[in-house]
């Protein structure tokens, strides 16, 4: 900006020495424009992880029901190609992470989170974590099921009120809570109370980004629960 009002000044004031100084503030500009990123994606290998990571991701879309995928680093699985390759994952990498889900997923409880985001596979090339299978195996990268993952949209016949988001929060990390018994929830249903009975039947028969269509049979008051972050603007019929 400096050099800018340099030269628009010098052309009031100075007619001859402006047309070298505007001259000379391009080079700079094209000078920035390659040393800025100067090494970049200039080594031999292909910055495009897609061709290393399609046999895995065919394997894991062979999965009948909805999943999620959780990379152990982005080295291994850059988490915005999940859309390329059709599979979905928990992360991603943009600035516009709605507050809960980024302090759900800083939280110190992997296993938890994963249990009830729906994540079906974990990535990496190390070795197995407790509660992991080894399913898969390209080279160096290992596919791991997780065996207490949670189905994309599931039913409960039993309900908690928490007092505020902290409360929340805290409930839903607890060891002794499981997600696929109990839902915790921030008010009271508007339906009145959620009575003990058997587990709700729950079909995802449409899975789209901006539409969710679940096939649901209740015999008595259940919470229906889609692993799926909270949104204002959501509308459910």
């Amino acid at each position: 900006l400096t050099a800018v009002a340099m030269v628009l000044w010098l052309r009031q004031y100075r007619p001859r020495i402006g047309p070298a100084l505007g001259a000379a503030l391009v080079l700079l500009v094209l000078a920035e424009t390659f040393f800025i990123d100067f090494g970049n994606n200039l080594g031999p290998a292909q910055p495009d992880p897609r061709p290393r990571l399609a046999a895995t991701a065919q394997f894991m879309r062979q999965l009948p029901e909805p999943f999620r995928v959780r990379g152990i680093d982005e080295n291994v699985f850059p988490s915005n190609y999940g859309t390329l390759l059709g599979t979905p994952t928990i992360g991603g990498d943009t600035p516009f992470t709605l507050q809960r889900m980024n302090e759900m997923l800083q939280a110190d409880a992997d296993w938890r989170v994963w249990q009830i985001l729906n994540v079906k596979f974990f990535l990496s090339t190390g070795d197995a974590l407790a509660g992991l299978t080894l399913v898969f195996q390209d080279g160096p990268l290992k596919t791991y099921k997780m065996g207490d993952s949670l189905p994309r949209a599931w039913a409960v016949t039993s309900a908690e009120v928490a007092r505020d988001q902290a409360e929340a929060k805290a409930m839903i990390l607890a060891p002794g809570y499981h997600p696929g018994n109990i839902v915790v929830l921030e008010k009271a249903p508007s339906f009145g109370s959620v009575l003990s009975g058997p587990r709700p039947d729950v079909k995802i028969v449409q899975n789209d980004p901006q539409r969710v269509v679940i096939d649901a049979t209740s015999s008595t008051n259940s919470i229906l629960v889609l692993a799926d972050q909270y949104y204002p603007d959501w509308q459910v019929t």
